[in-house]
């Protein structure tokens, strides 16, 4: 055996020996090319990537094969002969013209334009056409396009040139029938729909690409619920991208698989220094932050943050170090966190930051979003971040950044390639409820112009109200790193129970800042004339009050917010205080004051406890001047449940007109419903309790006593869309008010 494998391998070095022995380097000089016109001979042999210049005989066929993968000809036949090489080709034609077909949107037509490899005045292929259709496609099912066709024609138009024509055929645009989510998942549905952004088709929403099954959001919803489980103790979840599944001409369900796993639990988290680069105090003070992750659950957006503060306390202590921190599974559900200080040997700086991809947004908008510039310290937390950052603008996809180094030298270049996604969007929806039942609509772009600006429009009708109103928001203003709002409205506003209408148009601006970790200063001003009309069976006190009112105000908010999500929050709290200053030629001065604040905490997958609190007052400086009527206070009926909306409280006749004063909370827990999981549903229990006082006037009854109520709440994605409802049985009442023990709402804006 042993000397039959000798004898093969002896062979094959025989046949290797004898391959070499044939083949001959041909020079440049020796290579005729023949049939090319619009193709020179130098762009030919570069193409064919010689090496050092000299061409082989034996590498006809990779050759060959080089020159195909150009597309720049139709034909391509290599020989050797006499110690030459002979090249004979066929130049593909020249397209004159592109036509496409069938297409009514011309913001549809100019972005599969962008999309088409094959271009007006470029050499012809057929390879690159066929890939143009597959991506064409691909693009149009990201779009909802389903069942699309594309045909094309190719169609000599003179010597050397052709006409391509395609014909694409959209057929309707998809819906969403349903969205499930299928395998061990431990969630209820009705928490992983509130996560996503897709939402199912109802009858009362329309024109929202939330409604459309698209590939892009699809993906984007998947690392939403990616990072709900990795923030939740799922440290092993996998959650493959969703399928859609095609039910009919017209609807697809999407389906996210879920494999959750265990919950794990963070045993320990250590500090190592292995290269002693840190004091006794920098050790102390890195391990008072680690000492707080001990004996939590597992949560992504925790390591990272702290990871972040640790690094910025390393850099404000001037330590030529970096921070990174490894996970290792040392029981069933326990993780140790071992943060690692690495003394940093070589520093590396950014030279070049390049980027690639954004044909419409600024690369000051990039820029400002990333974290880092030219001239700071390389580190890859930098790079993690900054890939966080461009994702949360919502202005990119598929982001990429690397870091090429350069050589005999201390610096790299950071090369960012993204590809842009769609930023506008247009909605409508129609709502009913107890209260007002509306239809709105509503167009909104986030990256306007490509200067990273939002700007909305939007217009609700309603029964008892309808607005206007448009605002633009510069989240880095003048590049000071402070946002800039402004905006202009109109509404109208039928307070029958109140006893007038008014009519509002204004304007304001705000801006803003951290103004410490967490916590933001927002502040502003605000104009308005506001127009008031007594109704014809008010009380003289509200016809005396009508009449036009200019408002000057100044405003500003302090909030400190520490929940673990801002949306479908389940722990951590906020607090804040706020003040509006009318003011500098305002009819009536005054000073108001607003103090709030919430608290969260999850008992189980099914327990999620909140407390709201808020205390409000609004009081004139001049004595004798009143709060104009449409300034006085209100609870919402979030708020107060139970009571009608605007229906107790302070009283002139039949008319409630509010308070100088207002004063709410709200005790409350989701609470397992037990309807099946593919209703989507969630259920709470609730206790209110809250009250509004105080005049500047003589009333018929002030009925100041607290009111209160407990309850129960269910909302509900129905097929017709969602539905909130909520019963309140009122535990502390006055004679006075009136009773809605009942509260619902349909519809609405997606």
């Amino acid at each position: 055996m042993k000397l039959l494998n000798f004898f093969f391998t002896g062979l094959v070095f025989v046949i290797f020996l004898i391959k070499i022995s044939f083949a001959e380097p041909v020079k440049v000089s020796n290579i005729s090319i023949d049939g090319n016109k619009k193709i020179s001979e130098n762009t030919i042999i570069d193409l064919l990537d010689l090496k050092n210049n000299v061409g082989n005989s034996n590498d006809l066929n990779e050759y060959q094969k080089k020159l195909f993968q150009s597309n720049f000809f139709s034909s391509v036949d290599l020989s050797f002969k006499n110690k030459k090489i002979f090249i004979k080709v066929v130049e593909n034609p020249l397209i004159d013209y592109i036509f496409i077909e069938e297409i009514k949107s011309e913001k549809l037509l100019n972005e599969i334009k962008d999309l088409l490899d094959t271009k007006e005045n470029t050499l012809f292929s057929e390879i690159a056409l066929n890939s143009d259709v597959k991506k064409v496609s691909s693009f149009l099912n990201s779009k909802g396009y389903f069942k699309n066709n594309i045909e094309y024609q190719v169609v000599k138009s003179k010597s050397d040139k052709v006409n391509i024509f395609f014909k694409i055929f959209l057929n309707k645009k998809f819906s969403i029938n349903k969205i499930f989510f299928i395998g061990d998942k431990k969630i209820k549905n009705s928490k992983l729909l509130s996560i996503v952004t897709s939402k199912p088709k109802s009858f009362f929403s329309f024109f929202s690409s939330s409604n459309t099954p698209s590939s892009e959001r699809m993906d984007y919803d998947a690392s939403l619920l990616k990072k709900y489980y990795l923030n939740n103790g799922y440290y092993k979840v996998q959650i493959p991208n969703a399928s859609i599944e095609i039910i009919d001409d017209y609807k697809a369900n999407i389906v996210f698989t879920i494999n959750a796993g265990d919950k794990f639990s963070i045993k320990t988290s250590v500090l190592e220094d292995s290269s002693n680069i840190m004091s006794k105090k920098n050790i102390l003070f890195v391990k008072s932050i680690l000492n707080s992750l001990e004996n939590q659950l597992y949560n992504l957006e925790l390591l990272k943050n702290t990871e972040a503060k640790i690094l910025r306390y390393i850099d404000e202590s001037s330590i030529n170090a970096t921070v990174a921190y490894n996970i290792k599974q040392v029981e069933n559900k326990d993780l140790n966190i071992t943060f690692k200080i690495n003394e940093i040997l070589k520093k590396s700086y950014i030279r070049n930051i390049v980027i690639q991809g954004n044909d419409l947004t600024e690369e000051k908008v990039l820029l400002n979003n990333i974290g880092f510039a030219e001239g700071d310290l390389f580190t890859n937390l930098k790079i993690s971040n900054a890939i966080d950052n461009l994702k949360d603008t919502g202005y990119f996809k598929n982001i990429r950044v690397k870091k090429n180094e350069i050589k005999n030298s201390d610096n790299v270049d950071i090369q960012i390639d993204i590809n842009e996604s769609p930023t506008g969007e247009i909605s409508a929806g129609i709502g009913a409820g107890t209260n007002e039942s509306s239809i709105s609509f509503n167009f909104s772009e986030k990256n306007l112009l490509g200067q990273g600006i939002g700007f909305n429009l939007g217009a609700s009708l309603g029964t008892g109200s309808q607005t206007v109103n448009f605002n633009f928001t510069n989240p880095d203003f003048a590049s000071s790193g402070n946002f800039l709002s402004s905006g202009f409205f109109i509404s109208k506003y039928e307070n029958e129970t109140s006893g007038y209408e008014n009519k509002l148009i204004g304007l304001n601006a705000s801006t803003g800042f951290e103004w410490y970790e967490d916590v933001n200063l927002n502040y502003g001003i605000a104009l308005d004339n506001d127009s008031l009309t007594a109704q014809s069976d008010a009380s003289t006190l509200i016809k005396e009050r009508s009449g036009d009112y200019f408002t000057n105000k100044f405003f500003y908010t302090v909030k400190q917010d520490k929940r673990g999500r801002k949306i479908n929050t389940e722990d951590g709290y906020t607090i804040g205080f706020g003040q509006g200053i009318a003011h500098l030629g305002s009819d009536i001065p005054y000073l108001s004051n607003n103090f709030f604040g919430s608290f969260y905490n999850k008992f189980s997958e099914s327990f999620i406890g909140s407390i709201r609190y808020k205390a409000k007052s609004i009081n004139s400086f001049e004595s004798s001047k009143d709060i104009k009527l449409s300034d006085r206070l209100f609870l919402s009926e979030n708020e107060l449940r139970g009571f009608k909306y605007r229906s107790y409280g302070p009283k002139v006749g039949n008319d409630y007109i509010g308070g100088n004063y207002a004063i709410a909370t709200t005790f409350a827990t989701t609470v397992p419903n037990y309807l099946p999981e593919s209703w989507n549903s969630s259920s709470s229990l609730f206790l209110d309790a809250g009250n509004i006082w105080g005049t500047d006037f003589d009333v018929t009854t002030e009925a100041s006593e607290m009111r209160s109520s407990i309850g129960v709440g269910l909302s509900w994605f129905s097929p017709i869309g969602p539905i909130s409802l909520s019963y309140a049985e009122p535990i502390q009442k006055n004679a006075s008010d009136k009773i809605e023990n009942f509260n619902f709402k349909l519809g609405g804006v997606f």
